[in-house]
């Protein structure tokens, strides 16, 4: 009888933890944000355009918003900054973010993915739809300062 009740008790408690972690990862993946984009996250099209020239409008585009450049490679570009932190209405202070651009040559045009990451021990991708929104216009904006070049 002994041994029936710890079996009892030990499958509960397994049932139970894998409950939480389904639950949790269900809800986690439920607030990946979703644009209107070929791939459903930030980016954009710049025509009749090539790399170089939009990886030095990006690069103008970064000083002129006092950004940091933290890294570049042939096709990325990645900007450091801080910026104010809040969830749910709580204020957390200035954060260390860090956006990196993907820019890539289709024909004629070339096409701008953004991901913006939190750099703090806890941090990660920023990818709710509130984040996805922001990246999306501060990618319009860019679009815009590299036209008007």
């Amino acid at each position: 009888m002994k041994n029936n009740y710890r079996q009892t008790h030990i499958a509960l408690a397994i049932v139970v933890c894998v409950s939480f972690f389904v639950l949790n990862g269900c809800g986690s993946a439920a607030s990946v944000g979703k644009l209107n984009t070929p791939s459903g996250r930030p980016e954009i099209t710049i025509p009749n355009s090539n790399v170089q020239t939009v990886m030095d409008g990006i690069a103008s585009w970064i000083a002129a918003q006092g950004k940091t450049i933290s890294g570049s490679g042939i096709y990325t570009i990645s900007a450091s900054f801080t910026k104010r932190a809040s969830n749910n209405g709580i204020f957390y202070g200035m954060l260390p973010f860090e956006s990196t651009y993907t820019i890539v040559q289709n024909g004629a045009n070339v096409e701008i993915y953004e991901k913006t990451v939190n750099m703090t021990e806890n941090g990660g991708e920023q990818t709710e739809q509130s984040d996805y929104d922001d990246m999306q216009k501060e990618l319009m904006q860019i679009g815009e300062f590299i036209k008007s070049r």
